[in-house]
Order: structure tokens, then sequence, then C-alpha cells
């Protein structure tokens, strides 16, 4: 049984008597369906009635399973049609629901032939007398005892023809779909064993974890620069005692284990051996993004490089990798940066990782993120969702711009904080690093679009907030229509005239 994807329509009009004698009539017509059409032979899993019920409103109802379901799984299929039925139709007049294995239709007027109401009209009485003779203008032939009338006989031959290709094809479609799986199977084993080290390398490659190859130290452990099977890589080795750390390594590993995108940092491999837990990845010479924008200058082109790459990766997560994922510690510490300051998105401890049916509001009593990049929603309701991540990249925008701190940086002569601050800059038409004034033209359009997109993004509300593909549409300097467009619109006004 295959109960996705699938469709449903709804017709425009309520029923205009009473609601509580609607869901009566539609009750007692659904489950002398659903017992009917479920309850058919092997060969013909069907059935319609019909329902008369208040104001002598008559309701037509029809359902069907494929011949190839159980008489438990076809009722187990219309269930679910059924239970979709408030969220999606209601009081209306007509409805349809439909998926692989099953369907259901009802509506207020018949749209089925009454022989499939009541199929004792369409049985031939038992005594049936002679057709009468063909007329002498009818070529007519027997074959095989079947008398066949020529053009009939054509078109008969086509539709098994055109119905003997249509199974190939959808054999060979199910063999390749079947095969194509396998592989896929296949591959993940392959490169979840390709990922495993021994810690004895890991060990070896960091001289044994030696100070002077130490690179850093995050709140579960401390990271190494080493060198594997030829290669430089930078090593995570979890603390001993960071039972949160245990969670994070696992949650690391899923989320990362197949993902692939230059702006993203690769995986290299993992390490597990009794205590111990390392992650290894690919060794990035420039570091972090913080020990850029806050202490050093860069410039203008580098700096949207880092904002445009940052949005794509993100977008990768959100959209187009295998899960769809949330990071939800999107900050300048976890953006990593190249020889070429190519920006690489890393540390997926705290990601969620999501299926298509799982892609709504959800909410976390584990509020796990760093100070002033957290998403108001979900510091004090524990709402994630993917507009999460994009209240924290609105505000790596808006430190890139400025070069300034969220959390404990107060800008201009006023002492604003740094989204007041890019608000009153943004309605001045102004760029939030006094040297970007003088740029060319164009360089500051640029730079004043980027600080609307940061502003959007840290909209209070939810809704407010862009999603990360139109951020990208935007952020292409061949699309410069669509930035003008949000600038204008009601959530571009927002953003430059709320706190």
């Amino acid at each position: 049984m295959e109960t996705s994807p699938g469709f449903y329509l709804a017709s425009d009009f309520d029923f205009p008597g009473e609601k509580d004698a609607w869901d009566n009539m539609l009750k007692d017509l659904l489950e002398e369906l659903m017992s009917r059409a479920a309850s058919g032979g092997s060969r013909k899993k069907f059935a319609v009635s019909k329902k008369s019920g208040p104001s002598l409103q008559t309701l037509y109802g029809l359902m069907q399973c494929t011949p190839d379901i159980s008489e438990r799984d076809c009722i187990d299929c219309l269930t679910r049609n059924i239970g979709r039925i408030p969220i999606r139709c209601n009081t209306k007049m007509g409805c349809e629901q439909v998926s692989v294995s099953c369907g259901l239709r009802y509506h207020t007027s018949r749209f089925y032939d009454l022989t499939a109401e009541e199929p004792s009209r369409a049985t031939p009485p038992a005594h049936l007398p002679s057709p009468p003779p063909p007329p002498s203008n009818e070529r007519v032939r027997e074959e095989k005892g079947f008398v066949i009338d020529d053009t009939k006989g054509v078109v008969f031959i086509v539709m098994i023809v055109i119905g003997g290709v249509v199974i190939l094809i959808a054999s060979c479609l199910v063999i390749v779909l079947i095969l194509r799986k396998k592989k896929h199977n296949h591959q993940n084993e392959m490169r979840k064993d390709s990922l495993k080290f021994e810690f004895s390398a890991v060990r070896s490659a960091t001289n044994n974890f030696s100070p002077k190859n130490e690179l850093g130290e995050g709140g579960f452990g401390k990271v190494y620069k080493g060198v594997l099977n030829g290669q430089e890589v930078a090593v995570k080795r979890l603390s001993d005692n960071a039972q949160q750390g245990e969670i994070q390594f696992k949650n690391e590993v899923l989320s990362m284990a197949n993902l692939s995108h230059r702006n993203l940092v690769r995986l290299v491999g993992f390490s597990v051996e009794n205590n111990e837990r390392a992650l290894i990845y690919e060794y990035l010479p420039n570091r972090s993004l913080d020990n850029f924008i806050f202490d050093k200058v860069l410039g203008w082109s580098t700096r949207y490089g880092i904002i445009e790459g940052v949005a794509r990766g993100i977008l990768y997560l959100h959209q187009d990798c295998h899960a769809h994922i949330i990071h939800r510690d999107l900050k300048p510490g976890n953006v990593l940066l190249d020889k070429d300051m190519t920006p690489k998105i890393s540390d997926f401890g705290l990601a969620k990782l999501f299926d298509e049916s799982q892609i709504s509001k959800q909410f976390t009593k584990n509020i796990m993120a760093t100070e002033g990049y957290i998403a108001p929603e979900f510091r004090n309701e524990g709402q994630i969702s993917f507009k999460t991540d994009v209240y924290s990249f609105g505000v790596l925008v808006l430190e890139i711009l400025s070069g300034k701190r969220m959390w404990n940086s107060k800008m201009g002569e006023r002492g604003e904080d740094l989204i007041t601050y890019a608000k009153r800059m943004y309605k001045e038409k102004k760029p939030l690093k006094p040297e970007d004034l003088n740029l060319e033209i164009r360089d500051r359009e640029d730079i004043l679009i980027c600080i609307s997109i940061g502003l959007g993004c840290v909209e209070y509300n939810p809704s407010d907030r862009p999603k990360m593909r139109n951020v990208g549409q935007m952020l292409e300097k061949t699309n410069r229509s669509q930035a003008s467009s949000y600038l204008r619109s009601d959530k571009g006004r927002k953003s430059r005239v709320h706190v």
C-alpha cells in the first residue's frame, strides 16, 4: 500500500444547512462505501452509493482501492484519506481525495453512471434474442469464434499494443528504481565504512594531540591540526566528560555524512574507541570568520562573497540536500574560510534533520545556541523552523557589514545597538562602515541592499522574514530587479522602520 504522493480537490461552495446534519449524512455514506469497497474481490475493490439528508439533499459517493492490496490495507488507505477531509474539505459540497493505492470522491451532483450504483441494471437477461444480421454494406469477419467489426477490431488491437507498451515501460521504470535504490544503499554503506578511522591513526596524525597542533577549543572539546593519509585535516576531539558532546557527535556524523557543497565543511571521517570520540574535517588555513570581520579590514568584494557563499550553503541545507537540515547555530565562529576566503559552514552538532512530512513548526525544550544569534521564537518558545536560521543569517550579515559584534557593541554617536544603528543608516542611505563611503556608487548600492536583507532577516515575526531562496535571488548581481521588488514590498518597508 502506498499513501503518497496524492492530491485533493474541493468544491468552492459550502453546504448551506446545519453542519451536524451534513456530517451525519457524510459519515453514513463513507462508512457504507468503505465497507463495500474493501470487501470487494481481488479483481474489483470499488463501490458507489448515495445518501439523502437534510432539505432533501442527496450526496453521491465513490470509493476505490487498487486490486493488488488486501482488505485491511484498503481500509487503512481509505481511512487515511477520510481523516484528511475535515482539514481540506470540511463542509464543502464536493471533495476528492486520491493517493496511489486508493481514492474517494463525493458530491451533491451525481458524477457516475447509474449502472455502477446498481449492478443488476447492467446484467443482461438470461435468454436474449439473437441479434439481427448485420447490414449488407457492413464488412464483418469471423476470427477464432469472435465476430469483430473491422473498425472496432483495429481499435481493440491498437489498445492492446499501447497497453503492452505502457506495461513494459512501467516495468522497466520499476526495475531501474529498484536497482538505483540498491546502488544508493550500497554507496551509503561504502561511504559510511570509508569514514571510519582507527583512533590510533588519528592520534598519530595529530602527534598524540600535541598542544603545538591545537587550533582552538569549543564547548565540547579541542580542535587539532593533523596530517592523515597525506591530507591536512582538523580533528575535533570530544572531552571525556561531555555527555552532551556524545549527542552532538552522533548528530554531526548523521548530518554531515552525505553532505556535499562548496560552502559546507567536508567531513573526512570519524573515530570511536572506548570513551574516545573524534571528528575529522578538511583543514581550512584561514580558520573562522570571527578572526577577520571584527579585527581586520576586509574589502567589500570579499565581504560580499562571504555573505553570498553562506547564503548558498544555508539554502542547500534547507532545500537541496538529502534531508532538510536546520543548522540552529549559525555564527561567525562556525563559518570557516579556505585559502581563497571561500566561506564554509561548520559545526552541525545542534543541527536538526527533517523529512518532508515533518517540515512545519517544531518545538524543543533544549534551547542550545549562541546568545545574540538566537531567533526570538526559538529563545522564548523553543519553536524551530527554517526561519530560525534566517534570523541568525541576518545577524551575521549585519556583523559582516559593520565589523561589530551583535551582542556587545554600541554603534555611532548615539550608542545604538547594531540593529537600530543599521536601520538608521539604511534610512539615511549610508553604509555601516565609514570607510565604505569612498566606494563606487554601484558598490554602495550593493551594501544598502545587503543591509536591507540583513534587517529583513532579523524581523521579530518569522513570517515577515524572507526565505533563503529569496535571499539568494536578491544577492545575485544579475537579478537586481528581485532585490528592488523586495525593497518596495511591505516586508522591505518594515525592515526600514521597525526595531
